[in-house]
Order: structure tokens, then C-alpha cells, then sequence
């Protein structure tokens, strides 16, 4: 009977089915296909709404207007996750897990074969971190990934799917295993899971969030962070501002600079604070 949860507002969006009417509340607002609701079931939603907060409000009524009510609260079988896409050697992935110590899982992806083995010698034994030799992408299969056009850089960073990148290479490319994004997540967390998402993947960050919009996938997700490449990927500012747009339509945190939305800047500007504060006294 159970077909979703309503944990805030990018996690509400729900699909119903043919047996069963979903009712749905945005903070106290509340709607039905029909437009029709008891006043009794209106007070039911709210009051339990705001008991808790924290609490995950499913309300599901049959045709025949039984009512059948759930909370379901973050229980031990919910997990906080941290994902990071384009992982290089672990940069971020050490910062992450000191940081998110009570995390369950970190999950890094990372393309390119000798950036993958350095990011195995670092992290292979860690039980609670998984690692995958594939690109983050709108599909899954094998790619192209584009070298970096500096041959000093070919076993470092900026190497991208993204062929018309500025500086990248289009006759200078490593077949990778990509993956569908969007149906790793959907297939592999619960929606009511707490994920952290920092994205590095040259360029393609753009597609691959284009499509998590579309498909819904992005209500998985709690926690964005993102360097983009708007200038070397050739975004024009409409396409690079409206991703930003869409995703403060569902809750997210953004600015669209790298100064804000970067994880590796962010935690050092939140590093330099803390520094600060314990000089302080604070």
C-alpha cells in the first residue's frame, strides 16, 4: 500500500496509482485530483504535519473513502549517503569523510583509469566507501573521455565526456564505462535516505542534472554541491542560469559561482571560520 513518502518539498512529488488517491501537502497546504477533501482529513494532515516535523506524512484513501493513515519516522534502516562524481585520486573524498563522519556510505565515481587505481591504493579497504570506474551520465554504456590538451596533465585532471570542452582533446580519448545517474539513484537509495551530492565531472555536470530535473531523480538528493565549467564546457549564460533556476525551484542551496557551490571551496572557506572562531575563543 505504501508508494512514497512527503519529506519536504523536493521529495513530494509523487506518482499515484489506479487503486489508490494520494493526497499530498506542501507546509499546510494540501490537494487532491478532484479538488475534494474532508474537512476531517484536512485536520488530520495538518495536525500531524506539525507534530513533527521530521516526520514523513503518507495518507492513502481507496475509492471506496476508507482510510488507511502511516507516518513513518527516519528509522535505522535509513541511510546517509554521500556521493561524489568525478572523485580524481580522493581529494574531496578525505574531506568528506572527516567531515561526515556519521555517514553510512560514500560512493565515488571516477573515470579514468589511472586516476582510478590511486583512488583504489587510498580507499580499497575502507568498508564504508564504495568505489566505481565509470563516469556519472544521462545514459549507460561506453564513452569517449576526452584528454586533457596538455600532455602534462593526461594522467591529472580535466579530462571530460564533454568532447567540444575547451580544453580537451577530441582525438585523445580513453573508452570509460558510463552510468546512468539517474537510475543508479532511483534504483539504489530510498528516497527518504539523506544524500549528499558533489559534482566535478568537466562540463557534463549540466546534462546530467538537466535529466535528474526531468526524471525526478533530484528529489533523492538533499545536498548539492557542484564546480562548473560553464566557460570551457561553451554553456551560454541562459542554459547555465536556468539549471541554477530550476534547481532552487526545488530547494537547493545555489548560486551558480564556484566560490559558493564548489565542495572543496566551501569546506575551506568553513575550515577558515572555524580556524577563526577557536583563535576567538568562540
Amino acid at each position: 500500500m505504501v508508494i512514497g513518502y512527503v519529506a519536504d518539498r523536493r521529495k513530494h512529488k509523487l506518482t499515484l496509482t489506479t487503486k489508490f488517491i494520494f493526497y499530498h501537502l506542501v507546509g499546510n497546504k494540501h490537494s487532491h485530483p478532484d479538488g475534494k477533501i474532508s474537512e476531517h482529513l484536512k485536520e488530520l494532515i495538518i495536525e500531524n504535519r506539525l507534530k513533527n516535523k521530521d516526520a514523513f506524512v503518507i495518507i492513502f484513501i481507496d475509492f471506496s473513502h476508507s482510510l488507511t493513515f502511516k507516518r513513518s519516522k527516519r528509522g535505522s534502516n535509513l541511510m546517509k549517503i554521500f556521493i561524489d562524481l568525478g572523485a580524481f585520486t580522493g581529494d574531496t573524498l578525505r574531506i568528506a569523510l572527516d567531515k561526515y563522519k556519521d555517514f553510512d556510505k560514500f560512493y565515488a565515481f571516477e573515470p579514468f583509469s589511472k586516476n582510478f587505481e590511486l583512488l583504489k591504493k587510498g580507499f580499497a579497504n575502507k568498508e564504508n566507501v564504495v568505489l566505481y570506474q565509470a563516469a556519472a551520465d544521462v545514459r549507460s554504456g561506453k564513452s569517449k573521455l576526452y584528454l586533457q590538451n596538455d600532455p602534462k596533465l593526461y594522467s591529472n585532471t580535466g579530462h571530460s565526456l564533454f568532447a567540444k570542452k575547451s580544453n580537451v582533446l577530441e582525438d585523445t580519448f580513453e573508452i570509460v564505462n558510463s552510468l546512468n545517474f539517474s537510475k543508479f539513484i532511483t534504483d539504489k537509495f530510498n528516497i527518504s535516505d539523506t544524500i549528499v551530492l558533489k559534482i566535478d565531472i568537466e562540463g557534463m555536470e549540466y546534462d546530467l542534472l538537466a535529466k535528474m530535473i526531468q526524471d525526478e531523480s533530484i528529489k533523492y538528493i538533499n545536498k548539492i554541491f557542484c564546480e562548473w565549467h560553464p566557460t570551457r564546457a561553451k554553456i551560454g549564460k541562459k542554459r547555465h542560469n536556468e539549471i541554477i533556476s530550476q534547481l532552487k525551484g526545488w530547494g537547493f542551496n545555489l548560486s551558480g559561482a564556484n566560490k559558493d557551490d564548489d565542495f572543496s571551496r566551501v569546506m575551506k572557506e568553513s575550515d577558515k571560520v572555524r580556524k577563526g572562531d577557536r583563535r576567538r575563543g568562540n
